[in-house]
This record gives C-alpha cells, structure tokens and sequence, in this order.
C-alpha cells in the first residue's frame, strides 16, 4: 500500500485490533484479501505505525525498529460494507476499534499525533537531559551505576554525569546512548 494512490473523498481512517505478533502478517493478509476482491480503490493507505529505537550493542549504535502500538494497525478507507466485511474476516484481524466493533473514525489529530510520532523518531533518537536529572548508566565500564548530570554537550550527544565509585563521586563522559532516564 505504499504506491501513491488518488485521493478519496470520504477516506477516514480507522484503527484494526489484531493478534499481537502478526502485526506484519495481517498487514499481509489484508493486503491479498483487498488484491482478490478488487477493493483497492477503496483502501487510501494501510500504515503499521514503527519507530525507530537506537541501543548501544557491544559498544555500538544499533537502531531496530519497535511497533509504536503493538497490536494495532491504522486503515485509510473509504469504508463500506463489502470492505468492512473482507475486513473482518481477514486472518490475524480480530476487530475494528469502535462501539461494539463497530467501526469508528479516528480523529485527524489523533493520527496527526502518531504519524507525527514516527517522523520524529525517524530523526535521530534524541532524547533531552537536563542538568540535575539522576540517570541510569546502562553501557560501558560504569554499567548499573546510577549518577547525576552536571553537563550537557547537545553537539557531541555526550554528559558528564556524577558517580559514586567507592564513596567518591567521580565525574564521568558518557554518550546519550550509555544512559537511560532513572524512573525512580
């Protein structure tokens, strides 16, 4: 569904509940089902919502890519009753998110907020700390150490953070990557 398709009128999108793990396979799925029974131009876009995550392996940057809404998938359609019903019937598909499984339109600024959501993880995944925020220390020589920030270096995506290493605390270097944010 990623060609470039003429616009319908009274396209709306609609959230689909679908077995947890087979995201990709009802994708599939649906995507044969609307082939077979010509429903295509009916259907404006069938979108998986994904976004970019980045960790640290062995010392290196690996991104990997995490659905943002596991078991869900977003339908762009002009929907009616024909299509409702291949819908349905779509292995790996459970139900339509609405009254009773009764389709209901998503607000545009609901998929405003998530199609924004992919773009902007698509981007580096930058995450903001401030100085004074307590941080986990996930990778590296100081991995399970907890420390607080005391300098933020945007350009370099590095900080200094603020560890106790037997009862002295130590000023560290450490990337963006190395650290998460304490939930404690």
């Amino acid at each position: 569904m990623e060609e470039t398709k003429t616009k319908l009128k009274n396209a709306k999108w609609y959230a689909l509940r679908v077995v947890s793990g087979k995201e990709k396979k009802a994708i599939e799925n649906l995507e044969f089902e609307l082939d077979v029974n010509d429903l295509n131009k009916f259907v404006e876009n069938l979108l998986l919502p994904m976004e970019k995550e980045f960790k640290l392996k062995n010392g290196k940057k690996v991104s990997k890519e995490k659905l943002t809404f596991p078991g869900y998938l977003l339908l762009q359609a002009d929907l009616n009753g024909e299509l409702e019903r291949i819908v349905k019937r779509t292995n790996f598909i459970i139900e339509f998110i609405g009254d009773s499984g009764q389709p209901t339109a998503l607000k545009q600024k609901e998929v405003d907020r998530i199609i924004g959501k992919i773009e902007e993880t698509a981007d580096e995944n930058y995450v903001p700390y401030i100085v004074g925020e307590f941080v986990d220390i996930v990778d590296g020589p100081f991995s399970t150490f907890k420390g607080e920030i005391t300098e933020v270096n945007e350009a370099k995506k590095t900080l200094k953070v603020n560890v106790a290493i037997f009862g002295r605390v130590n000023a560290v270097d450490l990337s963006y990557l190395q650290v998460e944010k304490n939930t404690e």
